[in-house]
């Protein structure tokens, strides 16, 4: 956004970015996992590569074990784009956060804890709207990974702000 912009105009852009991105998480997060499985997709492919690099991989994440014996290739490569996708959106969401902040023109001392603060708050309320759900699963361990996004898309915004800053 260009310093064109005037200050309303700035925040009224940002904070509609921002609430639309809200809205495609939680759309998304009140879908059933039925929806959005990709197993049947993955199974149609040849996965043979998949347990010869990762069959050794076993680990346990909330109260499943994840290893391609137990589970099979597709489930196996489904997590790991299951949980890629909750990193990066919610990177998204915590760089689109500093986005309105700074346009309210915000010090990056008050607005990257507040940023995270609210990103790790919609995480878990992200979460336990899975928890009462009854086709899907809410788990601590997806309110760390988003929050772990979160806080990696703030992070990103502090740097790439800072070397706008040093161009100028």
């Amino acid at each position: 956004m260009g310093g064109n912009l005037n200050k309303h105009t700035k925040v009224l852009i940002n904070a509609l970015l921002l609430i639309g991105w809200a809205s495609l998480i939680a759309i998304a997060s009140s879908q059933p996992y039925t929806d959005q499985d990709l197993r049947p997709m993955l199974g149609e492919l040849n996965n043979n590569w998949v347990e010869c690099f990762f069959g050794w991989v076993s680990f346990s994440y909330g109260t499943s074990t994840i290893r391609i014996e137990e589970i099979g290739a597709a489930a196996f490569l489904e997590f790991f784009i299951r949980k890629s996708t909750h990193v990066v959106v919610f990177f998204i969401l915590g760089f689109l956060v500093m986005r309105l902040f700074s346009a309210f023109r915000m010090s990056l001392r008050i607005s990257a804890p507040v940023a995270f603060l609210s990103v790790f708050i919609f995480a878990a309320m992200d979460e336990y709207r899975h928890f009462l759900h009854p086709e899907r699963t809410g788990l601590l361990e997806d309110v760390v990974l988003d929050g772990s996004g979160g806080a990696l898309g703030i992070a990103v915004y502090i740097f790439w702000r800072a070397q706008k800053k040093i161009e100028k």
